[in-house]
């Protein structure tokens, strides 16, 4: 009985809502056609589709639906089809999508509208267009350097054709081109060190990249730097460092992987030098420096002088500095009668001290050829290494110590006291001398790179 009742009570209701619903659809309706008359059909749609929400099997709103979407979907393709023919793809595939994701929005209440095939095969075209003149841009962008917007138009090549043929080979380009672009640079300036050496950076991605194999073919067999490192002279009176620096041009020189320069090996050199009884004070000039290099085998010779070493131990600077002890002091509050307490703080003096330590080194080198006896390179290298120790002393323990008084956060109060406990140790100048003899030779070898080959014939 209850039950009935319910159901007696619930039914009105609903039928009241289903009746209000036949009624808000058969109005949108009547809007929509009156869109319609009017040739508004993209708001015909929209009002056909919200009375199908309303009432999916409203006759009228699928017929309406029917009529006005043919037509839209017509003028989106028309639209795309008037892109496609100006060459504008870009514009022409977002028509196409535009067009094809209306076509699905429709067939969501089961209506199909008609889609010639022929749009499909001129959209596979404009895509194919489109990324091939992105391809082409991007092609054209690295030529002219601009090597952001090459990386920016393969992106999009990437998001609709991962395995776009040429892809892998455009993104190399994009990465060796900058070298190739400084190798060019160094070998219209003549600078053939350095052109050897970038385009051997870029043959060793793709040898066959533009030119560059038959450039760096021509570059070694026209030119070659072939040297003979000569016994460095001190004039320093430092123990061991002529020999230490001239181990470390070696070094530098390997280091560039440069194949146009060659080392003479430097027992094959002293066992010359030996034989044919030059000693060091014979190899200072430019001519018997040249006749030295004649005899081992090579084209150009190297000579220099370690001219100063300087060592200098900053005394340590010491700077007055305040800092604060504190206390809790108790005390009874007169009103209340309770304890109390509060700290108490004291000025202390700590020190911030700097030590330094300081080696300089001077060496004055020449690279000459050995068929003239010219200087093809020269020069007087200065370089310096430093080292820097700070930190604080106190007579009180750094763990009673505050930056001031009141309060502070832990995290700062650590911070603070770190100086307090900072590494006191200094480089030594042995250690100094390696940093300064491996700067001292690194200049070296980029200037023999640089400069030993324009001279050389």
């Amino acid at each position: 009985m209850a039950l009935n009742t319910t159901i007696s009570r619930i039914l009105p209701l609903v039928l009241l809502l289903l009746l209000s619903a036949c009624s808000a659809s058969s109005q949108l309706v009547k809007r929509a056609q009156t869109l319609e008359a009017e040739k508004n059909y993209r708001d015909a749609v929209n009002v056909y589709n919200e009375a199908l929400i309303r009432k999916p099997n409203n006759r009228d709103a699928r017929a309406g639906l029917q009529r006005s979407g043919q037509i839209v979907l017509d003028d989106m393709l028309s639209e795309f089809w008037r892109h496609y023919n100006l060459e504008e793809y870009e514009q022409a595939i977002k028509k196409y999508e535009e067009a094809r994701a209306f076509e699905r929005q429709v067939s969501l209440h089961q209506i199909r509208l008609e889609w010639a095939p022929h749009y499909d095969q001129y959209f596979k075209t404009a895509q194919e267009n489109q990324l091939k003149g992105w391809f082409q841009e991007a092609a054209k962008a690295i030529d002219n350097q601009d090597y952001r917007k090459a990386e920016s138009l393969l992106r999009r090549i990437e998001r609709q054709s991962p395995n776009y043929q040429g892809l892998d080979q455009m993104r190399q380009a994009i990465e060796i081109d900058p070298l190739y672009q400084k190798a060019l640079t160094a070998y219209s300036m003549g600078s053939t060190g350095e052109a050897v050496s970038f385009f051997s950076q870029v043959a060793a991605i793709n040898p066959d990249y533009r030119d560059t194999r038959e450039i760096l073919a021509k570059l070694k067999a026209n030119s070659s730097l072939s040297i003979a490192i000569l016994p460095i002279e001190d004039q320093s009176g430092t123990p061991n460092v002529a020999s230490e620096l001239s181990t470390e041009i070696v070094n530098q020189l390997l280091a560039l992987r440069n194949p146009l320069i060659r080392l003479i090996d430097r027992e094959y050199m002293n066992k010359i030098l030996e034989e044919q009884k030059l000693g060091l004070s014979g190899l200072i000039d430019e001519s018997s420096a040249a006749r030295a290099g004649r005899l081992m085998g090579g084209n150009a010779v190297l000579i220099g002088t370690v001219t100063q070493v300087k060592i200098e131990n900053r005394a340590p600077q010491k700077e007055a500095r305040t800092a604060f002890t504190r206390e809790r002091v108790y005390y009874r509050d007169s009103w209340t009668g309770s304890q109390m307490s509060q700290f108490q703080y004291r000025e202390q003096t700590y020190y911030e001290v700097t030590q330094e330590r300081k080696v300089t080194l001077t060496f004055k080198y020449r690279l000459i050829d050995v068929e003239s006896g010219t200087i093809l390179d020269s020069d007087v290298i200065t370089r310096s290494a430093i080292n820097t120790v700070r930190f604080a002393e106190s007579r009180t323990s750094p763990d009673q110590l505050f930056p001031r008084s009141g309060n502070v956060s832990q995290s700062d109060l650590s911070r603070w006291r770190q100086r307090f406990f900072a590494d006191k140790s200094m480089k030594s100048s042995a250690q100094l001398l390696d940093l300064v003899e491996e700067d001292v030779s690194r200049e070296v070898a980029r200037k023999v790179n640089t400069n030993g080959f324009l001279q050389l014939r």
